[in-house]
């Protein structure tokens, strides 16, 4: 009995070890997706920053150009052109801050979606793993 015993308690170190080789594999493999999607997220966060930059920086030569043109003796009042000038400017940093906010909120969130999903798969597994070979079994002669 004392053999079977001791038989008993080999196999289910050896399945521990394998079990915690597996699940320190999936967590790199996790990591690297988690890591590959925040990588693809950010990318297209940024390409739409651009483009809100881009429209940004369109419509304050539309607002030079529309002022310069409604000058009424063709000259310019560089005053009020450099306070819509600063205007245009605070709301692009105000965008900009906005969506690297945006970006690090949607990673965090996905980050720990992913996580608590993966920490739900490896208890299932532990629990299976348990129910296998739980002190509760008894010798093949009983």
């Amino acid at each position: 009995m004392h053999q079977y015993i001791t038989q008993l308690r080999s196999e289910f170190h050896t399945q521990n070890e394998d079990l915690k080789n597996v699940v320190r594999l999936q967590h790199d493999d996790l990591r690297v997706v988690v890591w590959s999607k925040n990588e693809v997220l950010e990318a297209e966060l940024k390409a739409e920053l651009r483009a809100t930059v881009q429209t940004i920086n369109d419509l304050k030569r539309a607002v030079n150009s529309l002022y310069a043109r409604e000058s009424e003796d063709g000259t310019i009042d560089f005053n009020q052109l450099a306070q819509v000038r600063y205007a245009s400017s605070v709301d692009s940093a105000d965008i900009e801050e906005a969506v690297q906010q945006n970006v690090n909120e949607v990673a965090i969130k996905k980050d720990a979606q992913l996580a608590e999903d993966r920490l739900k798969e490896i208890e299932e597994v532990f629990q299976q793993n348990e129910a296998i070979y739980s002190p509760s079994l008894s010798p093949p002669w009983s």
